[in-house]
């Protein structure tokens, strides 16, 4: 393989690590001074705390086998094959919401979350830990 072969295939791989709106010559890194656009994280114990309070809607971004088995924070709204949604999380922009998923292993709550951050809610958080580390708290479930 040629020099240049090898340069233009390592742009290539590089070219496709990149965010789609890098790609699309759109400006998707935070400017110097600004930090990177990332949901607070929640603790069970804060979740639950918050909640108590009504000062926040849980988003279970879990699938069906998830919630079979361990159920639900009460209240929570479901997200299903639509995704993240203005329609599922409602206009009001500055709702306070947590998204959680199965575990901390689990990507699908912070990558949702980042999701309705996108679609301009303010007040969005994960916790981390999933309806495990809340269950394994010992708080109730809505099945």
């Amino acid at each position: 393989m040629s020099r240049r072969t090898a340069a233009l295939l390592a742009s290539l791989c590089l070219l496709a690590t990149l965010p789609a709106a890098a790609r699309a010559g759109e400006d998707c890194c935070p400017k110097e001074g600004e930090a990177a656009a990332e949901p607070a994280v929640s603790t069970p114990d804060e979740v639950k705390a918050a909640l108590a309070d009504k000062k926040v809607t849980p988003v279970d971004a879990n699938g069906p086998e998830t919630r079979a088995a361990f159920g639900t924070l009460p209240g929570a709204l479901l997200l299903g094959d639509a995704g993240v949604t203005a329609d599922l999380l409602g206009a009001d922009k500055s709702r306070a919401l947590v998204f959680y998923c199965s575990s901390e292993r689990c990507s699908a709550a912070p990558g949702a979350a980042k999701e309705a951050m996108a679609l301009g809610y303010t007040e969005v958080r994960v916790m981390k830990a999933g309806i495990k580390g809340w269950v394994a708290a010992g708080f109730e479930v809505s099945k």
